[in-house]
């Protein structure tokens, strides 16, 4: 039986929930945070290989190695949460859900990976590469904010994407710092 309320002649009339927007992101709320999340460790990643004035291969590989390990820690939280929260074991099928959906927290490091790739094939210089990665980086966090604050007013939207973009920016002169 369905909600229902009645209009000014006694009619009964169905209530309709407003419509939920669709996400660009599977899992919604936690695809979006693992994407942030991920996204700020790919910027203090970046702003270490600054620091240390690497290579852009070496760069690329330690871009794909922070991606890895940050993927294997979330994929094992997330089983060991499953198997906490259910009497089942995981099946192959269930892991691989799982591991489906962490891979979006580390779209930042394959993303920094590509353009450090071609920065090595192109022989452009890497520490120009890195900041274009940190660039990038500032802004896809600032733009997710902006998307995620989508049913609030403009200036909370704006106020939260400079936030971000803030944010990451703080972090990547903290790790240049020490």
């Amino acid at each position: 039986m369905g909600v229902s309320t009645t209009d000014e002649d006694g009619n009964a009339q169905p209530v309709t929930e407003p419509r939920r927007r669709r996400s660009i992101f599977r899992r919604g709320e936690d695809a979006l945070a693992h994407t942030v999340y991920g996204l700020i460790l790919t910027l203090a990643t970046v702003g270490e290989l600054i620091h240390h004035e690497e290579s852009a291969t070496t760069s690329i590989a330690w871009l794909i190695g922070a991606g890895v390990v940050l993927l294997a820690a979330h994929l094992f939280s997330d089983v060991l949460a499953h198997l906490a929260s259910t009497r089942d074991d995981p099946n192959w099928s269930e892991t691989l859900r799982i591991g489906r959906e962490d891979v979006s927290v580390t779209i930042g490091f394959i993303g920094a990976a590509l353009i450090m790739a071609v920065a090595a094939v192109a022989d452009l210089d890497a520490q120009g590469a890195l900041y274009t990665c940190v660039a990038a980086g500032l802004v896809a966090v600032a733009a997710l904010s902006f998307y995620a604050t989508a049913n609030h007013r403009p200036a909370t939207r704006v106020l939260m994407s400079a936030a971000a973009a803030v944010l990451g920016a703080l972090i990547i002169l903290g790790e240049n710092t020490f």
